[in-house]
């Protein structure tokens, strides 16, 4: 492993969190966990938990809006974009 490319990939990781939330930012998060650690036993396991469960939840919502607008689309008699 070297250490010195993973410390670089993290600058970029850090930067690249604090942009717009959504479920990139949450996986580049969780890859960031994955990285910070030497070790498995190193692994923030409950911060890496916690961010699965809100990736789920953000593309859990992101589905129900599409299906939400495709079926007021349908109910409208439009085609969505």
């Amino acid at each position: 492993m070297n250490r010195s490319q993973i410390a670089e990939a993290l600058q970029f990781a850090e930067e690249a969190l604090r942009g717009e939330v959504g479920p990139l930012r949450h996986s580049g998060a969780i890859a960031a966990e994955h990285c910070r650690a030497r070790r498995a036993d190193d692994t923030d396991w409950r911060r890496i938990a916690a961010l699965y469960g809100l990736l789920k939840r953000m593309q859990e919502l992101s589905c129900c809006r599409a299906e939400s607008r495709g079926r007021r689309c349908m109910a409208e008699d439009q085609i969505p974009d």
